[in-house]
């Protein structure tokens, strides 16, 4: 089976850290060889597979974690993909897709990267969208979550653009479901920022 490499900031408190968790324990229970790199270690940490291997950057909180230079994480990164040798390599969020691939230069991985995009391109600014933006023309494949966000690239880039929906964890579906012939109320969680664009879920619920 292959051996399959997931690249994440942390193991705790957002979707990409769920999304990550969630296949990576799939695969793993499914027979692949599955290592996580983490960047940091948190208390509070998303279940996972106890079939996982997970190699923290340090094993330290995120505070611990931006006092290291950029080099240092780039040198740790490099270091386990060499020791571990993956077949793929799927990065989340984009400081870490950047970093990854600066860490797999002048390497046969850097082919095997894919970028798993979480949020609108068209949203994101600075250094490290320019070069994530760059070093997509380079990676293997592109990982969107939605037909909208495939759009947000040329149609070059498109040809190695694969959609995803984000995956359900078995959990939600042991809870007890509850039917209501009343107006539903409708619940939305997130950050109040542009980019997770909460009044598109409005517009959508009111049509």
């Amino acid at each position: 089976m292959k051996k399959i490499m997931f690249v994440i900031g942390k193991l705790s408190g957002g979707g990409a850290e769920r999304v990550v968790t969630t296949i990576a324990s799939s695969l793993a229970d499914k027979g692949y060889t599955v290592t996580i790199i983490s960047f940091c270690k948190e208390i509070e940490e998303y279940k996972y597979s106890g079939k996982i291997d997970v190699k923290y950057i340090i094993e330290k909180n995120i505070d611990e974690f931006n006092k290291l230079s950029k080099p240092t994480i780039i040198f740790k990164i490099r270091k386990i993909v060499m020791e571990e040798k993956p077949d793929e390599i799927i990065t989340f969020l984009t400081n870490v897709s950047v970093l990854t691939y600066l860490a797999c230069m002048f390497t046969k991985y850097k082919r095997k990267i894919s970028f798993a995009i979480r949020s609108n391109p068209k949203m994101e600014s600075g250094i490290y969208a320019k070069l994530h933006y760059k070093f997509a023309k380079r990676i293997k494949n592109i990982i969107t979550q939605n037909n909208g966000q495939t759009t947000c690239y040329d149609k070059k880039l498109q040809k190695k653009i694969i959609t995803i929906p984000n995956p359900m964890y078995e959990e939600l579906f042991e809870f007890e479901k509850t039917y209501v012939t009343n107006p539903v109320k409708i619940v939305s969680v997130g950050r109040l920022i542009e980019k997770k664009n909460f009044i598109v879920s409005i517009y959508a619920f009111e049509k």
